[in-house]
């Protein structure tokens, strides 16, 4: 994007592996060598200060800085953080460094999102995150991030791929920067990028096959509530294998009723004893059943 410069992957508590310093160097010459300061894990008063400079540099050649964080960190952790806070780390960065909680840093920020799913099948497979896996723990953390970015405007991938145009505009009209059309003649020669080292073919911005889902996963995510909840915050339906399971077990639980009266009479079959995915389960957002059905929310999560 013209009149934009990305700093990408930057957090607290990542500065050993993504220093914001360090990154905007080579990439923007930004600071000279002597500049860069060492960051400790967990710095935010030091992060902060360190955006700032970049953002000062930024300005003199009139470019506006962007960060993309490092979320994983935050809800998620392993393997680079053994007790993730579940909570924004960014939330720190606005705090006044007088410690009074009035928020002084009021930048423009914004989430976007991809299917869950998906993104569990390609985290899953990733080299780094192997010897650590564990499905507990990025479910619980996907859902807990899905909650907290209702509070602000978010945007999903598969919109982004469907109207590549317009999600970017009002995207760009969010975080308060210009929208530059000529992205679309450049986008696909940018280099300033991060994460495993692939080698990705770039043809069109258009949506790509899903992972195939073994049954063994399908299995596991029957009565996994942090799917159901994360599906339904962020505005993706029930996936189809998962709406045939569900059809299943309503039928089944319409045979149970038939011998309610049977029931009533001793013989051993009590009405509802097997139910459709369990009872509707309540949560910060309202109710929720195992449908699967989408609750009403515009951009900004309401």
């Amino acid at each position: 994007m013209g009149g934009v410069c990305f700093l990408i992957e930057i957090h607290p508590l990542g500065h050993s592996s993504f220093h914001p310093l360090r990154q905007a160097a080579p990439w923007y010459g930004f600071v000279e060598e002597a500049e860069i300061c060492e960051l400790q894990d967990g710095d935010c008063k030091g992060l902060r200060k360190a955006i700032e400079l970049i953002e000062a540099r930024a300005t003199q050649r009139d470019l506006r800085l962007v960060i993309r964080d490092w979320a994983n960190l935050d809800w998620i952790g392993f393997p680079f953080v053994e007790k993730p806070p579940l909570r924004s780390s960014w939330d720190d960065l606005c705090v006044t460094s007088n410690d009074s909680g009035k928020r002084d840093w009021n930048v423009p920020r914004v989430a976007t999102v991809c299917h869950p799913l998906g993104q569990y099948l390609r985290c899953k497979d990733l080299d780094a995150l192997k010897p650590s896996w564990n499905d507990e723990v990025f479910w619980r953390g996907t859902r807990l991030f899905a909650e907290a970015i209702q509070q602000m405007c978010w945007f999903r991938f598969e919109d982004f791929l469907a109207a590549p145009k317009t999600i970017l505009r009002e995207l760009c009209a969010a975080l308060v920067i210009p929208y530059d059309p000529a992205w679309q003649q450049q986008w696909n020669s940018y280099t300033n990028i991060t994460g495993e080292e692939v080698c990705v073919k770039r043809g069109g911005i258009e949506p790509s096959e899903r992972r195939p889902v073994t049954q063994e996963t399908w299995n596991r995510l029957r009565d996994n509530d942090d799917f159901y909840v994360t599906l339904e915050l962020l505005g993706y339906p029930l996936p189809e294998p998962m709406r045939r399971w569900q059809t299943q077990s309503i039928l089944l639980v319409g045979r149970i009723d038939k011998f309610s009266d049977v029931a009533q009479q001793g013989l051993g079959w009590r009405s509802g004893a097997l139910a459709a995915g369990g009872p509707a389960r309540s949560g910060r957002y309202g109710s929720t059943t195992p449908t699967g059905r989408s609750v009403a929310m515009d951009r900004t999560g309401r």
